[in-house]
């Protein structure tokens, strides 16, 4: 696979990921309950699957355990995705990593599913969000899947000493209504590594034809 591009500047993150280990990040989980649940009801292994903000996380791996073999995961910080290869040992080049931020990425094929949980609540500005709306539909494959999950309304304000947005599943929604229609939502109660708890919510959404204005 080739879709991978140069890195970009990221070093905030790549701060957050050089000094502290994977499993001590308030973000992570050790299986993706939620989102492997979301895609596997409404996806099926033959798709290919683009995981936005993926880090360490461990969703590629459980996709390729499960029989998924088109898999790509694209991060702001090259470290993090350094992480996640070490769980793919000799299987690591059946996985597309790409170093990019999506505020600024455009991909180059299409996917049948898009899944973000790490990305979509840190874009506080309406040019970053519609940017990453239309990069999103420009992406997905008609009829394709999207799954988004964001902090709800009684998540966190702020994430690694950043500022974050807040959504309910109506207002998540309605972020991507022009081009995606929702098909399932979910809520989840993450708890952190130091045992706090965050509120998220999720949406799957199949893309649509743009409608006229």
């Amino acid at each position: 696979m080739s879709d991978a591009v140069d890195s970009v500047p990221g070093s905030h993150w790549e701060r957050v990921w050089a000094t502290k280990p994977p499993e001590t990040l308030s973000w992570f989980e050790s299986a993706p309950t939620t989102s492997l649940q979301l895609i596997e009801t409404h996806a099926s292994p033959s798709n290919s699957v683009i995981d936005i903000g993926g880090g360490s996380s461990r969703l590629a791996g459980c996709l390729y355990a499960n029989g998924y073999r088109d898999i790509s995961v694209l991060d702001i910080s090259q470290s993090a995705l350094a992480i996640n290869r070490q769980h793919f040992n000799t299987d690591t080049a059946k996985i597309n990593w790409i170093v990019a931020d999506v505020t600024s990425w455009s991909a180059t094929r299409a996917y049948d599913v898009w899944h973000d949980r790490a990305v979509f609540h840190f874009l506080v500005a309406d040019t970053d969000v519609e940017h990453y709306v239309a990069t999103c539909a420009a992406a997905v494959s008609l009829d394709g899947l999207l799954v988004v999950g964001t902090f709800g309304p009684n998540g966190p304000q702020a994430c690694s000493g950043l500022p974050v947005q807040r959504r309910s599943i109506t207002a998540l929604s309605a972020c991507f209504a022009r081009d995606f229609m929702v098909v399932d939502t979910a809520e989840a109660t993450h708890r952190t590594p130091n045992g706090s708890t965050q509120e998220l919510v999720f949406i799957a959404a199949r893309r649509i034809k743009n409608l006229p204005s």
